[in-house]
C-alpha cells in the first residue's frame, strides 16, 4: 500500500513538473515583443476607467512641500 501511494505521488510530481516546464514555452519575452503585444491589445479596448494615487514631494534642503495624494478618475 505504501509503495503504491509513493508511486502515485511520484507520478503526480512528474506530471506537475512537465506541465510547469511546458507552460514556459512560447515566444521570448523581449521589450519589443511586449510593446508589440500591448499595442495590439490596446487597439481592442473600447473604454477605460482607472484610479491613480500620486504622491509628490519637493524640497531644497531647508523647506519641503509635499502633496500626499491626488485621485483621478
Amino acid at each position: 500500500m505504501k509503495k503504491k501511494r509513493k508511486n502515485v505521488w511520484l507520478l503526480g510530481l512528474v506530471l506537475l513538473a512537465a506541465a510547469l516546464m511546458a507552460g514556459g514555452c512560447g515566444k521570448k519575452a523581449t521589450p519589443e515583443n511586449l510593446l508589440t503585444d500591448m499595442d495590439k491589445n490596446s487597439k481592442e479596448v473600447k473604454s477605460v476607467s482607472s484610479n491613480m494615487k500620486l504622491a509628490a514631494e519637493l524640497g531644497d534642503d531647508t523647506d519641503t512641500l509635499a502633496s500626499i495624494s491626488t485621485w483621478m478618475e
